[in-house]
């Protein structure tokens, strides 16, 4: 199983190079305990010798199998690898010292290796808290009751009322997006964990900045509180935000996200306002945050949400408008959805940031 983000030609190179390095290694060791000659290394190798050799192309095959099949914890043992293998290079420096080429890939390898692993970890434990705190939402047609005819219609037509009560909806997305206006597009492969009851969602995402340069992000918002990190290679951060104005922009997010998690509609912390036939303004208040959007709807489909949300910028964060179009409505997994979205900010020109497709939901 191969799922790193570089391209596979790259990881194969890296896994080739791994373990070929482990092979050499095997060599010493046969060598140093006497199973074969091996005239083709010039090194002297004791046998004691040959026991660490032997331990080096162990550590250096498990890596190469381990990084080829994703494990997250491949870099453990190839930093032991590492340092295994550099110390009997120094031993037998004169004909072994090529070897150390190998072995700087590989150390550099398992910082990126550990920066990946230390980002999902802190993303898995924050998904386990927001998986254990998430309880069932059921709604039925009383709930509906009271809420504005487009609304009410939309909720029928989503088959959100004959579904099981879910305890939290996960959903992928592919897309592109843009960091700045006038920037170039980046592609962007993401994941979304979200809970109704209590609001909260986990979002992750690998954006391609650069040729095999990737941005790992993660978008936060439990108990009422925005977190946005931004992570260069998983490793450097590039963005750390947290604060009123990310509190209020997580709201307007999950606010207008709800078109996919329709169950959110009817819970307590949203308030409905008829505006006409085909809009209707929804307010969400929660942990003392509150925000405001305005739906568009179109034949029972939600096809456009605008609200005020903070954009950042570099003298401090201002207020404008965002919107979100929605196309492509499709059923997933038994819910009608939007699957197709573009986000403007309507500046001066209009700044489209990004553009996406949901690809599955469950």
């Amino acid at each position: 199983m191969i799922e790193h983000d570089l391209s596979p030609l790259i990881v194969w190179i890296f896994a080739g190079l791994v373990g070929l390095h482990g092979l050499i290694h095997l060599l010493g060791a046969a060598k140093g305990l006497g199973w074969a000659g091996v005239s083709s290394l010039e090194a002297t190798i004791s046998p004691g010798a040959g026991v660490a050799w032997l331990a080096a192309a162990i550590l250096l095959m498990t890596t190469t199998v381990a990084y080829l099949a994703n494990a997250p914890w491949w870099w453990m043992p190839g930093l032991v690898a590492m340092a295994v293998s550099q110390t009997l290079i120094v031993m037998s420096w004169q004909a072994a010292w090529a070897g150390t080429t190998v072995n700087v890939l590989l150390m550099l390898g398992c910082i990126l290796g550990y920066g990946s692993w230390h980002f999902q970890s802190m993303v898995q434990g924050e998904l386990g808290s927001l998986t254990q705190e998430a309880t069932e939402v059921r709604i039925a047609d009383d709930d509906l009751t009271g809420l504005p005819e487009p609304v009410q219609e939309w909720l029928r037509t989503s088959g959100a009322l004959d579904q099981d009560p879910p305890h939290t909806t996960s959903l992928s997305q592919t897309g592109r997006l843009k960091t700045e206006p006038g920037g170039d597009w980046m592609q962007v492969g993401a994941n979304q964990t979200v809970s109704v009851q209590p609001p909260a969602f986990v979002w992750t995402a690998s954006v391609e900045a650069a040729p095999q340069i990737f941005l790992t992000g993660r978008d936060r918002y439990m108990n009422g509180r925005g977190e946005m990190l931004i992570k260069l290679l998983s490793l450097v951060p590039v963005v750390d935000s947290s604060g009123e104005e990310i509190d209020q922009g997580a709201m307007v997010r999950y606010l207008a996200e709800m078109v996919w998690y329709p169950w959110a509609a009817t819970q307590d912390y949203i308030e409905w306002e008829e505006v006409d036939d085909h809009h209707a303004e929804a307010t969400m208040r929660y942990k003392g945050v509150e925000a405001t959007g305005v739906f568009t709807f179109a034949d029972g489909r939600p096809v456009r949400f605008e609200a005020d949300r903070y954009y950042d910028r570099p003298d401090g964060a201002t207020k404008e408008r965002w919107v979100v179009e929605m196309s492509k409505h499709r059923e997933l997994n038994g819910i009608r959805v939007p699957t197709e979205a573009s986000i403007t900010w309507k500046l001066d020109p209009d700044f489209t940031w990004y553009q996406l497709e949901i690809s599955s939901l469950k």
